[in-house]
């Protein structure tokens, strides 16, 4: 039991009001269902859980990008590097090819005359190392130096036998290699050029001296 501070009168335990002169019985605020939660006084400051957080998410943010720019730049570095590298390697082995191809005919072209004072028949051919006609000694000579060392791509062969009579005509054989039929680095013997933009100059089937 309990009684009224303003009358006096005795009161259950659980009254909030004065049933003799309806005093109220607390100083303390009655929270209803529609009144809302007191707010933290650190929301009210603005001094949030979440502003921690969302600095450390920019952090992540920023080493993510930075990260990824990192490795941008050294594939476009590599790619760059290797790219030089593999033009130079393409160039090298195109004119090695035709280097390969000149010096097969020219062997098989001069042992027939040496050795058996035979001139072989010419070789006139453009177009994939596979279709070399085998029928042409010239040919079957180049097609078998080229395939035993496994190349393919393309040639361009003009070539015919020595005669001591007309030596002069040798100056016109040439050989020609390139990896495709159009848009390659393309390999020339003699005469091989020395760079990625006289290679391109040439023209696939046409001798071009001087480079």
């Amino acid at each position: 039991m309990k009684n009224c501070a303003k009358c006096g009168a005795s009161l259950e335990d659980n009254a909030l009001f004065c049933n003799i002169c309806g005093a109220q019985l607390t100083d303390s605020p009655v929270q209803t269902a529609n009144q809302p939660a007191a707010v933290p006084q650190a929301v009210m400051q603005g001094d949030t859980a979440a502003l921690p957080a969302k600095k450390k998410s920019n952090h992540l943010l920023f080493i993510v990008l930075l990260v990824i720019f990192a490795i941008a730049g050294c594939v476009m570095l590599w790619w760059f590097l290797y790219g030089q590298y593999r033009t130079y390697d393409a160039l090298r082995d195109a004119n090695d090819y035709a280097k390969m191809a000149y010096e097969a005919a020219d062997e098989t072209a001069r042992n027939a005359y040496i050795d058996y004072g035979e001139l072989l028949d010419p070789l006139d051919y453009t177009g994939p190392v596979s279709d070399i006609p085998e029928s042409n000694a010239i040919g079957k000579a180049v097609k078998s130096a080229l395939e035993e060392a496994d190349v393919g791509g393309y040639i361009c062969i003009r070539f015919h036998s020595y005669d001591n009579n007309d030596f002069d005509t040798s100056l016109d054989n040439f050989v020609q290699w390139s990896a495709k039929k159009s848009g390659a680095v393309i390999g020339q013997c003699p005469w091989a050029p020395n760079s990625e933009d006289k290679s391109l100059e040439l023209e696939f089937g046409t001798y071009s001296p001087g480079y």
